[in-house]
């Protein structure tokens, strides 16, 4: 974990790699590995070390998020969406994943062309508002990795949606 909080990714897929050998059981590491995975915006590898994880705690709603974050970026929207929408049906650890997990959500069901559904996600989105701004602050602290420039954008549109959701309600 303390390799991927820097980005150095080669060390971090190497250790995360050598404890799955020791423990093969252990799902907060495939989790890692997806994370690894998906700095190197290596989604398809994401995906699966994502799905591992959840083979392995089912119903984990943080794998969930991972694992739909995995599929939206491949343009699985179908398979997205039901993973986003299971992360949140469950308990994320904070308020950003809850936001993000419905953004994503919110993105997936536009994706399939299912408006309301996606109306309805950007209304749930709103509730999670003052999750923004630690997002925000948190995304500005990351060291430069592949993914990031995505995560940024996607960033700058959440914020564009809730301020359009804030002023559409006043």
């Amino acid at each position: 974990m303390i390799y991927l909080a820097n980005m150095h990714l080669t060390h971090a897929e190497r250790d995360a790699k050598k404890a799955i050998e020791l423990k093969p059981s252990a799902h907060p590491v495939y989790n890692t590995l997806g994370h690894v995975y998906l700095a190197e915006e290596q989604f398809a590898e994401a995906e699966d070390a994502y799905g591992r994880a959840l083979d392995l705690a089912p119903g984990y709603a943080l794998y969930l998020y991972h694992l739909g974050l995995a599929e939206f970026r491949q343009g699985k929207y179908r398979d997205a969406a039901e993973s986003f929408a299971a992360a949140t049906q469950g308990t994320l650890p904070t308020a950003e994943y809850d936001l993000q997990a419905r953004y994503y959500l919110a993105r997936c069901l536009e994706a399939l062309g299912e408006m309301e559904k996606a109306a309805a996600a950007e209304e749930q989105m709103a509730r999670f508002a003052y999750a923004l701004e630690p997002l925000q602050k948190m995304i500005a602290r990351q060291p430069n990795h592949p993914h990031l420039e995505q995560t940024r954008a996607d960033l700058d549109d959440i914020a564009a949606r809730l301020e359009k959701l804030r002023t559409t309600e006043a």
